[in-house]
């Protein structure tokens, strides 16, 4: 058990317990308890037929990552802004072998911003279980305008299959109020977006109802 370890000011451990009891029976133990980048992170996993499936058992808990310091340590502008508020993650599986994983994932992000974007307080929810996967999103882009997602998808055999994996899922946008949108070109009036869609073998096929009442830009406005 190591303790009290520092990498500069960003990253501060502890404690870090390196399990190598088991090692001749092909298992290796880890537990973590720090910070990063001022964060709370607690990790903890074991792998066991080291070196043949690679089984892992995983924990994780995170809280109050301010992803701006992230990219400020890194010296580069980042695509997304925002602060993870927090993550609780579990895994077991093959690393190798998507079809096996068992998992959840519950994360809050708030003050997102992805490329100039704000998409404001976020909520998803994924897990994993039978050869199935599902993710469920929703993001509150402010008090008006929102957006929910749900896909379910099946987890291929193998990592590289993911490219050929088919998802479906239904999508929900809707957006009383396009002014608040950071769009290229400015925009007013509402909008609603609403149907299913699906992808296969990388291809995205939707079925989509979009709708208006007003929309308006400099130049042209469309009414119902």
């Amino acid at each position: 058990v190591l303790s009290d370890l520092f990498v500069g000011q960003e990253i501060a451990l502890r404690e870090l317990n390196l399990d190598l009891t088991e090692l001749e029976k092909n298992q290796l133990g880890v537990a973590l308890n720090g910070t990063f980048f001022e964060a709370p992170i607690q990790i903890s996993g074991q792998i066991t037929d080291l070196n043949t499936a690679n089984h892992l058992t995983m924990k994780v808990e995170a809280s109050g990552l301010a992803f701006a310091s992230v990219w400020d340590y890194l010296n580069m502008q980042g695509p997304f802004l925002g602060e993870l508020e927090q993550l609780d993650a579990t895994f077991d599986g093959s690393i190798d072998y998507p079809a096996g994983w068992k998992g959840t994932a519950q994360a809050t992000l708030k003050e997102l911003n992805i490329d100039g974007q704000p998409l404001g307080q976020v909520a998803f929810e994924a897990n994993a279980t039978d050869g199935q996967a599902r993710l469920v999103l929703g993001a509150n882009f402010d008090d008006k305008n929102s957006l929910f997602l749900d896909a379910t998808g099946k987890l291929p055999d193998t990592l590289a299959g993911f490219v050929h994996t088919q998802a479906d899922g239904h999508l929900n946008f809707q957006i009383p109020d396009v002014g608040r949108l950071a769009l290229p070109e400015p925009l007013a009036g509402d909008l609603s977006i609403q149907g299913i869609f699906s992808t296969s073998n990388g291809l995205l096929r939707t079925d989509l109802k979009v709708t208006s009442h007003t929309l308006a830009a400099a130049e042209a406005e469309l009414t119902e």
